[in-house]
């Protein structure tokens, strides 16, 4: 037994030589480990946590950019809505304003023609009575159907009832998208803190 352990002895013996041969600076470079390896360390350390720093900064970074497109998108459409509602309450405008001078022109030429058959003073113009006109109606802050008197026909009211109702919904989806993005930046903010 004693003979075996001795041979074995002398087989390590004989590869440590070898290795100090092969490579005669193994001493030097086992004296640097141990002189700088754990200043090394430490530094392989601090570098790994600062990557990992700089990995969760790039997430809040692309985050950051992902929320401000959809906050841009936002602001686009509800840009968008209001300008719709500016088009739309100009064509109810422009809609009203055709269909006043049409009265208008009808009640000229109605007068016109009575007054060549003498009956001036009959006309409604040259008498100054007010003509009434349609009523519009509002019931829990929407407009109803417009309506104007049995005497007075108006060709454009179902058109205007539907740029009416399109207003209330274009203004609804305005408010929503307002009230949307005041939410999402409440929202990024607690984020934010929350990362910090």
């Amino acid at each position: 037994m004693n003979e075996l352990l001795e041979g074995e002895n002398q087989d390590l013996r004989r590869r440590l030589l070898s290795q100090l041969v092969n490579c005669p600076d193994a001493a030097e470079t086992r004296e640097l480990a141990r002189r700088y390896g754990p200043e090394l360390a430490h530094a392989f350390s601090s570098l790994s946590d600062e990557n990992k720093y700089l990995k969760v900064k790039l997430q809040s970074s692309q985050r950051a950019e992902v929320r401000a497109e959809i906050r841009a998108e936002q602001l686009a459409n509800a840009l968008r809505s209001d300008e719709e509602k500016r088009y739309a309450f100009g064509l109810a405008r422009d809609a009203a304003r055709g269909s006043i001078s049409s009265k208008v022109a009808m009640l000229e030429a109605g007068s016109l023609g009575s007054s060549a058959r003498g009956d001036v003073g009959d006309s409604p113009v040259f008498r100054g009575e007010d003509v009434p006109g349609p009523v519009a109606v509002l019931r829990d802050n929407k407009h109803l159907r417009l309506r104007a008197d049995a005497n007075e026909h108006c060709l454009c009211t179902e058109k205007l009832q539907e740029l009416m109702d399109s207003l209330d919904d274009n203004l609804k989806s305005y408010e929503r998208n307002v009230w949307q993005l005041q939410v999402n930046v409440l929202e990024d903010e607690r984020t934010e803190l929350q990362m910090k």
